[in-house]
């Protein structure tokens, strides 16, 4: 009796063992997250499922991104990110002459460290000082290091024409139409004195000077000629004709 006890302990202890090295044989399998990827160019897991998202087409390197605050977490409206031609670009079409939906979208530009904006301009105008706010947050950027391409595939007048004259590059489709005319009134406040009408026609006669001396330095016309283009008149301009007289630097071919 006592040896078939001392033989069942041995049998118990070597099913011990056996199980031992048997369960240290055994790999468990690895769950694999389906969600997380591996980037076969830059060797690290990666959530996004389209390559593009994070490289750059065709040289494939890894875009320059910068993670959002709480403040800063998305793109401005009606702001995109575009590859041209390996270069990060930020377009945006511009509407309403408001300062501030530029303002956004070159700060935005400038947060991601992208030296490229295009505006496509496509506006019957708007406010003058805000036009004249617009062109200087773009010089703004520029000083920055930016640079600003400005097209018109369709029309771009009065105040829109103003900011559209500001592009580094200035794009037009040889059917855009572009406006320019003299300036139809200005009044902060109203006064009865007879010299009221004096008052007014002396600021407008500086503003109209000032704007009409800015696109002359950007064309390839005289202030003179300039004036005497829009004198109680508007001057339209298609693309082939902004471009003849340098109010455009190129045609967009193609549309």
């Amino acid at each position: 009796m006592k040896k078939i006890s001392i033989l069942l302990s041995i049998f118990f202890l070597f099913g011990l063992a056996c199980g031992a090295f048997a369960e240290d044989g055994i790999e468990e399998e690895e769950e694999v997250d389906d969600s997380i990827l591996e980037c076969p160019k830059t060797m690290l897991r990666t959530e996004f499922k389209n390559c593009k998202d994070c490289h750059l087409v065709p040289s494939w390197k890894v875009r320059k991104a910068k993670q959002f605050d709480e403040y800063e977490y998305s793109r401005p409206y009606g702001a995109h990110l575009y590859d041209n031609e390996g270069e990060t670009v930020v377009t945006v079409q511009v509407t309403d002459i408001k300062d501030g939906v530029v303002e956004d979208v070159l700060n935005y530009a400038k947060y991601l460290d992208i030296k490229h904006v295009i505006m496509e301009i496509h506006s019957p105008g708007g406010s003058l000082f805000n036009a004249q706010r617009i062109v200087g947050l773009m010089d703004d950027y520029k000083h920055w290091g930016g640079k600003i391409t400005t097209k018109v595939n369709g029309f771009a007048a009065s105040a829109g024409f103003y900011v559209f004259m500001n592009g580094d590059d200035r794009l037009v489709s040889p059917t855009a139409q572009l406006m320019w005319h003299e300036l139809y009134t200005f009044s902060f406040f109203k006064i009865s004195e007879p010299s009221d009408s004096e008052d007014e026609a002396r600021v407008l006669r500086h503003l109209q000077d000032t704007v009409n001396q800015w696109i002359a330095d950007r064309s390839h016309l005289t202030k003179d000629e300039v004036d005497a283009m829009v004198k109680k008149k508007e001057l339209w301009v298609n693309g082939l004709q902004a471009l003849e007289n340098g109010f455009a630097t190129g045609l967009i071919v193609g549309g």
